[in-house]
Order: structure tokens, then C-alpha cells, then sequence
């Protein structure tokens, strides 16, 4: 069983964990903001630095979430490999 995966052994949470809703909702969102650093820095003129470092924090961001649900023990790896 793929999808609809038990979450890890201890979870706070019974329902199914795979994949992680978090993991795929911030990566999303962070693939969106730093499509838009892009654009606006090059408009700017300063995108090297600008776009790079904005781009950079959303994604770490989204990196940290992500790292959050498995240290938290809400999701394995695997579910949060699946949801990014």
C-alpha cells in the first residue's frame, strides 16, 4: 500500500500519513514565491543577490517543515520524500 501509508510507529496521529500534506503544501509554495523573486529581481536589476537569497530562504523553509514532521514523528522520510 502506496498511498494512504500508516504513519510511523508513535505518531501522535492515527489517519493515514502518506504523503505528507505539509511537505507538499510548503514546497509548493515556496516553487511559487521563488518563481516570483525571479521576475521581480530582474526587474530590480539586483537579481543575483536578491532573487538568489530570497529564493534560497523559501526553500529552507519549506526545508524545515518538512524536517519538523519527521523529528515531530507526524511522518517517515519516505512520506515526506513523497509529499515534497
Amino acid at each position: 500500500k502506496i498511498i494512504n501509508q500508516a504513519r510511523p510507529d508513535g505518531a501522535p496521529i492515527m489517519d493515514p500519513g502518506m504523503p505528507s500534506s505539509h511537505a507538499l503544501v510548503s514546497f509548493f509554495a515556496a516553487s511559487a514565491w521563488a518563481g516570483v523573486f525571479a521576475p521581480a529581481a530582474a526587474a530590480a536589476g539586483t537579481y543575483c543577490s536578491l532573487a538568489r537569497v530570497g529564493q534560497a530562504l523559501v526553500l529552507s523553509f519549506a526545508s524545515i517543515v518538512a524536517g519538523l514532521r519527521v523529528i515531530c514523528g507526524y511522518h517517515s522520510m519516505e512520506q515526506i520524500l513523497v509529499g515534497a
